[in-house]
């Protein structure tokens, strides 16, 4: 989806795009970086830069009007009425808050008509925020029946696997959030 982003908004010079690294880039040591795409398809073009590294994760609500997500959900933003386009299935897909094509054309459609793009509504916000809620706080509530696991980089066989465990030794009387 980045290449073929990259090569898309080449062609829309009415928006200043701002390409940012995803963090698993230098951590897992990718091949083909975020960084080098950008170098490939785009340096010569003056309506898209990387986004600078000294700009903070806060300050981005201030000068941003869409966010486009691969993966990542973009919850935060959308925390602050910034629409997220999300070009393939994320974890807050269907949602209600996030703007969820369903093909390269609808995609490529939204990215070519970025500007009439609204804010969020306030319960697109609300719907966010709760999901940011859930997604850090109670995720962390133990439970004897939910296998614990962090929200990023989750092995699904072995997540199930402990779920069957759990669900197999589970008794009501035991429930942690029972008593």
């Amino acid at each position: 989806w980045l290449r073929e982003t990259l090569i898309e908004i080449k062609k829309i010079n009415n928006v200043n795009w701002l390409v940012k690294s995803h963090p698993n880039d230098e951590i897992k040591k990718v091949v083909t970086t975020t960084d080098s795409e950008y170098e490939k398809f785009c340096s010569n073009y003056n309506h898209i830069k990387m986004f600078p590294n000294n700009i903070t994760m806060s300050s981005m609500p201030k000068f941003i009007d869409v966010v486009i997500s691969f993966k990542s959900p973009a919850s935060e933003y959308s925390c602050f009425g910034i629409p997220a386009i999300t070009p393939c299935e994320t974890n807050c897909t269907a949602l209600g808050y996030t703007i969820d094509t369903k093909s390269k054309e609808e995609y490529f459609f939204q990215l070519q008509n970025i500007k009439k793009l609204k804010k969020l509504n306030n319960q697109q916000i609300e719907l966010a925020k709760i999901f940011i809620f859930i997604q850090s706080k109670l995720v962390e509530i133990p439970s004897n029946l939910i296998a614990y696991c962090k929200a990023v980089n989750i092995d699904e066989k072995r997540y199930w696997a402990d779920m069957t465990k759990l669900l197999d030794k589970y008794k009501y009387e035991d429930d942690l959030l029972i008593k």
